[in-house]
This record gives C-alpha cells, structure tokens and sequence, in this order.
C-alpha cells in the first residue's frame, strides 16, 4: 500500500484594500461658470445615487482650464449620461482623450445640479 501524501496548506492571498478616495480628489465647479476640461478613462457605471442603484458616468480630468490636474469628476444627470453616452460612442477607446466645457447648473424643478455640455 502507497504512503499517502500530506496536503500541502495553500497560502492565503488577501485581496488588496480598496484605495480610499478623498473628497480633494473629486472635482466640483463652481456654479454658472464655465470650464474646459480634458478627460480621459471614462465608464459608464452602477452607483448608489440618493439610495438608489443608478448608471453614474466616471472619469478622470487630465486638463482643467489649460492646466495639468488629476481628480475624478462623476456625472449622475440622466439627460446628461445620455448626451455623453452619444458623443462618447464616437471615440474608438475610453483611453483616448475628450475636450469639453463645462457649465455647472442647479434646477429648482429637480433639486438637483446638471451639466450644460458642448463638445470641443
């Protein structure tokens, strides 16, 4: 009869923790003034909006205003998911780069802020 093999205690592998990303980190205009952005790395994702799983739109700005910057801007507007969903889809890769201005808004009617967008 063969001796029979220990088995051999696999290793743990913990998964990494998460990097926590501060509030700095994100982006936030100021009301009714325009900003030109550079993005790059866009996603349209599922994210928690008021309670409620919703598509969130997520990138990285690379260019604010002509200046070199790296934060994170998050868009949750449905209407304007839509408009950069459609001009989006026209770039080949979410690697390549998107010019745009930006105007920060708050609707009375929604309570809630929205983008008016145009495409450079």
């Amino acid at each position: 009869m063969e001796k029979a093999k220990p088995i051999k205690a696999t290793k743990w592998k913990y998964a990494k923790q998460k990097k926590k990303i501060d509030f700095e980190e994100y982006l936030v205009l100021p009301e009714n003034k325009k900003a030109k952005i550079t993005i790059k790395n866009w996603n349209f994702g599922e994210g928690y909006v008021d309670g409620e799983l919703k598509t969130v739109f997520r990138t990285d700005v690379i260019k604010l205003n002509g200046e070199e910057t790296n934060r994170m801007l998050v868009i949750k507007n449905w209407q304007n998911l839509q408009e950069l969903k459609k001009a989006l889809s026209k770039k080949k890769s979410a690697r390549d780069t998107a010019d745009l201005e930006l105007v920060r808004k708050y609707s009375d009617d929604d309570m809630d802020y929205y983008f008016e967008l145009k495409f450079l």
